[in-house]
């Protein structure tokens, strides 16, 4: 099992990514009205030493940029790929973990898959493939692509039997705006991509239940993004329980290219609201990127009861044992896994 490293710098501070987030805190006043409060400082995410870490949680993006297929559009193909992915997520024993762009039982569905090597030849839904048989699982209501898994030693999901798969079990929140297909949707339109979602379910623990909010807002619509996270962080805030919100966030709350989804990110941190970012950070005090090719810091898993803090294992570490004799979509995310503390 991979040893998380620490990336708390004691005793380091750097100005840089604050006064970018005041810059894109003004810039979001002036444009929207939204106010929001800064960052903290590297060091002010501090873990007690006596913080045990009781919880594993972990959020994976497992699809890829492939869409050469129709039938299989950025999603894994190859079965043995898969269960390459499944055996490394597998090591991990996740408490917890959510998985953005599954392959969906209704994709498979829609047509009769003839080549063995190809994962919709497979029976069972490809989140339960993935899994296996100690997990809970639950997916989004629309498409079913985000899925939720629990494992049976650490809770039950609410109205889901003990190792069940519920294809739709998710609770999903509507769209805020109409819905758009992938390849046709628009930054400047208020329009989201069909296949975001904002989902949750409730997990009965041997220290109390939790509140699991998935989220994965349109990647293309940036009105339609800024409202699908103000939903991620109602749910939890209006809530009577302590929440984890994790997934894929579509965003970067330390770039000022997203500036009024960041803002109102930042304006849920700390103070009244207690949310905490749990990401690791890299030497200039950002977090760390989560993209296989680029640097961008999309997958995230943030509490409002938790101490801890995430790693990422990158994908190319991941596929480094993989050998398939053809060529093979890789996934273009990192696995973010985090060791967390419930003080409960």
């Amino acid at each position: 099992m991979t040893t998380p490293q620490r990336h708390i710098k004691k005793g380091h501070k750097t100005t840089g990514p604050n006064a970018l987030f005041t810059l894109a805190c003004f810039c979001a006043l002036m444009i929207v009205g939204v106010a929001c409060v800064p960052s903290p400082d590297c060091d002010d995410r501090y873990i007690p030493d006596d913080a045990l870490p009781n919880m594993t949680v972990m959020s994976y993006n497992i699809g890829n940029s492939d869409t050469s297929d129709a039938r299989y559009s950025l999603r894994i193909k190859k079965i043995a790929y898969e269960r390459h992915i499944a055996k490394k997520i597998a090591q991990f024993e996740p408490d917890v973990i959510a998985l953005q762009e599954v392959l969906s039982p209704k994709a498979c569905a829609a047509f009769s898959e003839k080549n063995p090597e190809n994962t919709c030849s497979e029976a069972q839904p490809a989140a339960r493939r993935i899994l296996g048989p100690d997990y809970s699982i639950v997916c989004d209501e629309r498409h079913h692509i985000e899925c939720v898994g629990v494992h049976k030693r650490f809770g039950k999901i609410r109205g889901v039997a003990p190792g069940e798969f519920v294809m739709d079990g998710a609770r999903t929140m509507p769209l805020p705006m109409a819905p758009c297909q992938y390849g046709d949707c628009k930054s400047d339109e208020d329009t989201c991509d069909d296949e975001s979602t904002v989902s949750h379910v409730v997990v009965d623990t041997a220290r109390g239940p939790i509140r699991i909010v998935h989220t994965h807002p349109t990647a293309i619509g940036v009105r339609c993004l800024q409202a699908q996270v103000q939903q991620t962080f109602r749910l939890a805030a209006n809530a009577d329980i302590p929440s984890i919100l994790l997934g894929d966030w579509n965003f970067d709350p330390a770039r000022t290219t997203d500036v009024v989804a960041s803002s109102i990110w930042n304006s849920y941190m700390g103070g009244v609201h207690r949310f905490e970012d749990h990401s690791p950070l890299d030497d200039m005090c950002r977090p760390a990127s989560t993209q296989r090719y680029g640097a961008r810091s999309l997958d995230r898993v943030v509490t409002n009861f938790a101490r801890g803090e995430c790693f990422i294992v990158k994908s190319s570490e991941l596929d480094a044992d993989f050998e398939y004799p053809q060529k093979v979509a890789r996934v273009d995310h990192n696995a973010v896994i985090c060791d967390l503390n419930d003080p409960r």
